[in-house]
C-alpha cells in the first residue's frame, strides 16, 4: 500500500527511516570527533604561543641581565678611575704640569668646625666643650 502523501509504499519508508537513523548516528560522531579534534588543536596552539610568549621574555630577561653587567663593570670602572683622577700624586703632576704655582694653605686660613648636639655641647667632647665663635662658624669676622 503506498501513502497518499508520500507516494511511497511501507517497504520504502521503512528503509528510509533505516538509512536516516544510521546517517544521523554518522553525523552526530563526526560533529563529535571534529568537536574533541577543535579542543585538542586550540589546546596544542596555546601551549605553543605560551612557550614562544616564555622564550621571547627569557631572552629579554638575559639581555638584560647582559646590560645590568656591563653596566655594574662601567660602574667599577669609574669609581677606580674618580679615585686615581682625586689623588694626590696626580693632583700634584697637573699642578706642576700647568704651572699653577699653589701653595699649601696658612694656618690663619685654616677653621675649625665643630658640631654642636641639640643641648649645645659637642658630641665628641662629652659635653665638655665651650662654645667659642671660632668653634660655630666659618666666617671670616
Amino acid at each position: 500500500m503506498t501513502n497518499v502523501r508520500t507516494m511511497r509504499t511501507q517497504e520504502e519508508i521503512r528503509r528510509s527511516s533505516r538509512a536516516s537513523a544510521k546517517r544521523s548516528w554518522m553525523v552526530s560522531l563526526v560533529i563529535k570527533l571534529s568537536f574533541m579534534f577543535a579542543l585538542i588543536f586550540l589546546a596544542v596552539n596555546a601551549r605553543i604561543i605560551y612557550n614562544q610568549k616564555a622564550e621571547q621574555i627569557n631572552r629579554e630577561i638575559a639581555r638584560t641581565k647582559s646590560k645590568i653587567h656591563q653596566l655594574n663593570r662601567e660602574i667599577a670602572n669609574l669609581k677606580v678611575r674618580k679615585e686615581q683622577l682625586s689623588s694626590w700624586p696626580y693632583i700634584s703632576s697637573r699642578i706642576n704640569m700647568f704651572k699653577l704655582g699653589l701653595r699649601p694653605a696658612d694656618s690663619k686660613q685654616i677653621r675649625k668646625i665643630v658640631l654642636l648636639d641639640v643641648d649645645g655641647h659637642s658630641g665628641a667632647m662629652n659635653g665638655t666643650a665651650e662654645l667659642y665663635r671660632e668653634n660655630r662658624t666659618a666666617g671670616t669676622d
